[in-house]
């Protein structure tokens, strides 16, 4: 399993890109609106100028919409990482603690919880590179 990206909670995406940029995360995805979440997000990576997962901005443009300020998502690449994926998503799902949703608009499925001293956690489950 590694780190597939952090996601950090930003007032406007197009500010947000543009200091991520004068650290030089300047590679990026297009932005995707998910009119279902009431956010648009962008995923930005560094192109290896800087050591570190891509970073998932996100804007909320829907009244109403509480986030945490940051989490951090993890997926796997290899048959053994997928399956302790699916183990751990099936015990949090068993035990009413999450559940899977899937994100048409990224083409993956997503599964948040909470870490053991209360921060956001989430599992990625790509059904292909999306960015």
């Amino acid at each position: 399993m590694k780190i597939d990206h952090v996601g950090v909670v930003v007032p406007n995406l197009e500010d947000a890109l543009k200091e991520y940029a004068k650290i030089g995360y300047t590679d990026r995805s297009e932005i995707v609106e998910i009119p279902h979440r009431g956010i648009r997000v962008v995923f930005i990576n560094s192109l290896g100028l800087v050591m570190g997962p891509d970073i998932e901005l996100i804007q909320i443009v829907k009244d109403n919409i509480q986030l945490a300020p940051t989490h951090i998502a993890f997926s796997g690449f290899w048959n053994e990482e997928r399956n302790y994926i699916h183990t751990l998503a099936c015990k949090l799902i068993q035990e009413g603690k999450a559940q899977w949703e899937p994100i048409p608009e990224l083409n993956i499925e997503v599964l948040f919880f909470t870490g053991p001293g209360g921060e956001c956690l989430e599992l990625v489950e790509h059904a292909s590179a999306s960015y």
